[in-house]
């Protein structure tokens, strides 16, 4: 089950890893799996049931931006500031292109941030929702 959690839910602190497969690896390794673990049929079974109740609208497009900041990390991390356009000979990547990309990276990291917040405030209130609590009528509670 802790496999489970930890592939699915948003909260799980190996969410950070966007490839299923590395993420499976490091929680194998990491959390005291055997070796050789693999989910078995009636896992992923549950897996897909955990998904339709942890996974919103919400999760799908932060998912989303994550994909786009890991590649965007990627990008940074591969430059190479001596790669020259073949037509003009000028550089591809200059320094004023790329420091102006990381001076975005700080807004990025806080929007990304505040997503992550909505997204688990989400899932926690459709638990509690799913919970049986009492639900509240419109003005119930003042503004």
């Amino acid at each position: 089950m802790s496999y489970m959690y930890f592939m699915i839910d948003p909260r799980s602190t190996y969410n950070y890893i966007i490839d299923d497969n590395e993420r499976s690896e490091q929680i194998i390794l990491q959390e005291g799996l055997p070796k050789n673990f693999k989910p078995s049929k009636d896992l992923q079974q549950a897996m897909e049931i955990y998904k339709k109740h942890v996974i919103t609208t919400s999760y799908l497009l932060l998912e989303d931006t994550k994909i786009c900041i890991d590649n965007l990390r990627k990008f940074l991390r591969n430059i190479d500031f001596d790669e020259r356009d073949e037509r003009t000979g000028k550089p591809i990547h200059t320094v004023n292109t790329v420091t102006a990309a990381l001076d975005k990276i700080p807004t990025l990291a806080q929007k990304l941030a505040e997503v992550e917040k909505i997204v688990y405030k989400e899932i926690e209130e459709a638990g509690r929702a799913r919970g049986g609590n009492e639900s509240k009528h419109v003005f119930e509670e003042g503004f």
